[in-house]
């Protein structure tokens, strides 16, 4: 009786140092490539073509997509840092407080968060940009909320609410704006009224 089949055998394609998402740091890493063979008697004989690639983290043995070498954790930050200043600009232009003190107000904070100097004129060009697109804020929002975590959403409620009200009192104007992007966040009441109450 003749025994045949296939089998996945893993061979090392090379390594280097990349940044690992679960060490959180640059670590260094094998990439590996999965082949196919047909066996015959168990015996990988002829190479039936690849089965695809991963990275394995050499010190967590995280395995991840080939992807993850052109991974900038820089980049992926500095990305965040400019999505959640448009998101506090929008909630600006909803709550009508686009004032030269609301604007110094977001700029401290930003560069406060971000360690990066964040100029007027780019908080400017934002509200002219937020103004021009006329887009639903809550929905918007609501858009964004996957990118950011539980402490992110935190984050950006208290940058908005120091933003808007930057001498301390919340009018009514500014609590319907945190409200709305509080509700849109998914974030529960009792944690906006901290975060209202946490700035006074």
């Amino acid at each position: 009786m003749i025994i045949f089949g296939s089998r996945t055998l893993t061979s090392s394609q090379g390594g280097g140092v990349f940044n690992c998402p679960r060490c959180d740091m640059q670590r260094n890493y094998d990439h590996k490539q999965l082949n196919r063979w047909f066996t015959l008697y168990f015996i990988p004989c002829i190479p039936m073509g690849s089965a695809g690639d991963y990275v394995e983290c050499m010190s967590c043995g995280g395995t991840f997509g080939s992807e993850i070498l052109s991974y900038d954790p820089a980049a992926d930050r500095a990305e965040t840092y400019a999505l959640l200043r448009r998101l506090v600009v929008l909630g600006m232009v909803q709550a009508n407080r686009v004032e030269p003190d609301n604007i110094a107000a977001l700029r401290d904070i930003m560069q406060q968060v971000t360690q990066d100097f964040v100029s007027e004129d780019e908080i400017r060009n934002d509200i002219r940009d937020a103004q021009a697109a006329n887009i639903n804020p809550e929905h918007y929002v609501r858009q964004q909320a996957a990118q950011f975590t539980a402490d992110g959403k935190v984050l950006l409620m208290q940058i908005l609410r120091e933003t808007i009200a930057p001498a301390g009192e919340v009018g009514m104007a500014q609590r319907q704006t945190l409200e709305q992007f509080a509700s849109a966040l998914g974030m529960p009441a009792d944690t906006l009224n901290q975060i209202i109450a946490g700035g006074q």
